[in-house]
């Protein structure tokens, strides 16, 4: 197995020859027990790179006890007793010796901490670290932390190795550039705090799973000093490291002081990612609302960066210029341009879901590229002209993810050949009852596209979902764990429908359903194959519902 290459860079060199075990506790231990025979010397060299060392809060000087735990692979990754480690690293190197028994084969958990630490605890069996937030102050450094997992390998001979150890952490850092002005003024602000909502305290160093979800608690501490913030012209307000996945995602960060004008400072939907710097930045003592976030990769090059929006002006430029990752303020934002086109893969997300809404007034083209909306309420207009610009379709769609979301009015896709659109956590709201306007999700797709949707709540007036097209594509729809509510008279209809006038056909799965007040002659109100022009059932889908094949496509 190739190591896990999710944390702060670190290099090893070790060579290794034949191999007895190692024992150790996370604290500084090491083994007296006599190596194994028919071994040969080990040899680890650690290094931290020197271009760190300039680096706000990201040196690594202070986890310099290096911890080794190794296990027996041909026994099913036993951890064997008594066989594990410790080096301290010295001028940023660490140097370790030991045997490997030859002919077995074997795997390394590796991890580098702050010594004495009660921050962190590894579980020998299952090869978990847990963090402790325990009484953690803000701005501690002694919480950083490296590791890495070497998977199964067999000694053979000599073995010449680099291993690159990173961090297993995201670091987020707060920076503003008025705390002159602000203390100028007769704000008192000497001690900063921070809350996380949305991170982690189990990291199975093994496979970079991540569980455990925690809220974490920062208590004040001073503001940093001697350290440089990682954008300039920018004061150092906070710093803290927390547990987050390899992928990825948001979290909502409050930094809390001793200021009493302002005791709180809150920031919505930031982006987290391991081994991964989030900077949060702006005149935040002054002006407070706006703020920008920019995340590092692995501390040293800038990956991907962007602003808080607050306007439509400045949603419109976001998407003409192609940005990635669109994060919006509370406020109302429409899609209004003739034919309007995306021009990179888009993700859009709002900071209050209940209060960040996008509209969408036309057809949006996406030619191709990914769209995803999150925690965002999206809303559509009912009575648009049924036409290709104006019915406001996502055409012509690559993926689509539509994830926690509020949808008043119909998600209207029109999927390509290969993209899948993908519905999850979203509750659908529909007013009304007339033609199209009163499906929650139209899907419009070209033969071999997919939509699943999924754990979703769907209340409308005697409608749900509909499958349709004037040509003969070939639909795959999968539909699991979903509430339909019909909040009107009893429907005509069946929550998901199938109208093949035109031709039509494919599979249509349910799985976990609910469908109440809707037409319960058509299989149980759940879906319904017809012709709606002469309101003729037909048979043109494979259906199954909970695993079971109950049509077979004629």
């Amino acid at each position: 197995m190739k190591p896990n290459n999710y944390f702060m860079k670190k290099k090893i060199n070790f060579a290794l020859a034949s191999m007895v075990a190692l024992g150790m506790t996370m604290t500084s231990c090491s083994s007296d027990e006599p190596m194994m025979n028919e071994g040969g010397n080990v040899s680890f060299t650690v290094e931290l790179p020197e271009t760190i060392g300039s680096r706000a809060y990201s040196d690594g000087l202070t986890a310099t006890n290096l911890h080794y735990y190794v296990y027996d692979e041909d026994n099913g990754s036993v951890y064997l007793q008594g066989t594990s480690g410790t080096a301290t690293f010295t001028d940023r190197k660490a140097e370790v010796n030991l045997n490997l028994v030859s002919g077995k084969s074997y795997s390394i958990v590796f991890w580098a901490d702050a010594p004495d630490n009660n921050i962190y605890s590894y579980n020998t069996s299952t090869k978990e670290v847990t963090v402790s937030y325990v009484n953690m102050a803000a701005q501690d450094e002694n919480r950083d932390a490296f590791c890495v997992y070497e998977g199964t390998f067999k000694v053979t001979g000599p073995i010449n190795k680099t291993i690159t150890l990173t961090r297993p952490l995201a670091q987020i850092n707060v920076g503003t550039s008025d705390l002159a002005k602000a203390q100028a003024s007769g704000i008192n602000l000497t001690k900063t705090g921070m809350k996380v909502k949305g991170v982690y305290n189990t990291l199975n160093v093994a496979t970079g799973e991540v569980s455990g979800d925690a809220d974490v608690t920062y208590t004040q501490a001073a503001l940093p000093t001697g350290e440089t913030f990682p954008v300039g012209g920018y004061n150092y307000l906070a710093m803290n490291y927390v547990l987050v996945g390899a992928e990825k995602s948001t979290v909502d960060v409050t930094m809390t002081s001793d200021n009493d004008q302002n005791p709180e400072l809150t920031f919505a939907a930031v982006p987290v990612q391991r081994n991964y710097r989030t900077n949060i930045y702006g005149a935040l003592l002054t002006d407070p609302a706006n703020f920008n976030v920019i995340i590092d990769k692995e501390y040293e090059e800038p990956d991907y960066s962007y602003s808080l929006i607050g306007s439509q002006a400045e949603f419109v430029a976001a998407l003409n210029a192609g940005q990635a990752e669109i994060v919006l303020k509370a406020g109302e934002y429409v899609f209004d341009q003739t034919w309007c086109t995306l021009h990179a893969d888009t993700k859009i997300i709002g900071v209050d879901k209940e209060n960040t809404v996008v509209k969408f007034a036309k057809s949006v083209y996406t030619e191709g590229k990914a769209l995803t909306l999150e925690n965002l309420t999206v809303t559509v207009p009912t009575g648009l002209s049924y036409n290709e610009s104006a019915f406001a379709f996502l055409h012509r769609t690559g993926d689509v993810t539509i994830k926690d979301c509020i949808y008043n009015g119909s998600l209207r896709l029109n999927i390509q050949n290969g993209k899948t659109a993908s519905v999850e956590n979203c509750t659908f709201n529909i007013n009304v009852e007339s033609g199209f306007d009163g499906y929650a999700i139209f899907y419009y797709g070209a033969t071999g596209s997919k939509v699943n949707v999924k754990n979703c709540t769907f209340n409308t007036k005697g409608k749900g979902i509909v499958m349709y097209s004037e040509s003969a594509q070939v639909f795959d729809l999968t539909v699991s764990d979903c509430t339909f509510t019909n909040q009107g008279e009893t429907s005509d209809k069946a929550a998901i429908q199938m109208h093949t006038e035109w031709g039509i056909s494919g599979n249509l799965h349910i799985n976990d359903v609910t469908a109440t007040n809707f037409d319960a002659t058509k299989n149980g109100g759940l879906w319904c194959d017809i012709n709606n022009t002469n309101k003729t059932p037909t048979r043109k889908f494979n259906v199954w519902v909970n695993g079971e094949q109950v049509q077979v496509a004629e």
